[in-house]
């Protein structure tokens, strides 16, 4: 009996092992990246989706300007709100709501 699967047999050959560790290894990392984008949609404070490096919104302000739209924290020279695009008043602005 030629071939086969027994401890004698010829098995998958060279190529067929490649491919199956190539296909594990192919498996082992769609499982990783899925992990990695589970974790960050559970906690998006640790992936860094911030734009442009803007501070989280539960962040300290300093001189106290936030977005009149998001109510989110913006920095004093910023023009616009880098979350909803909002056009920002200057420092001698005041807004009323």
């Amino acid at each position: 009996m030629m071939g086969g699967w027994g401890m004698m047999g010829g098995g998958m050959g060279l190529f067929g092992w490649f491919f199956g560790l190539l296909f594990s290894l192919g498996l082992l990392i769609l499982l990783g990246l899925a992990i990695i984008w589970l974790v960050r949609q559970v906690n998006p404070s640790s992936g860094g989706n911030n734009p442009f490096g803007a501070p989280q919104a539960n962040a300290p302000v300093l001189g106290g300007r936030t977005c009149p739209t998001c109510n989110r924290p913006m920095a004093p020279e910023w023009t616009t709100c880098p979350y909803d695009g909002t056009p920002l008043p200057t420092t001698g602005q005041t807004t009323t709501t």
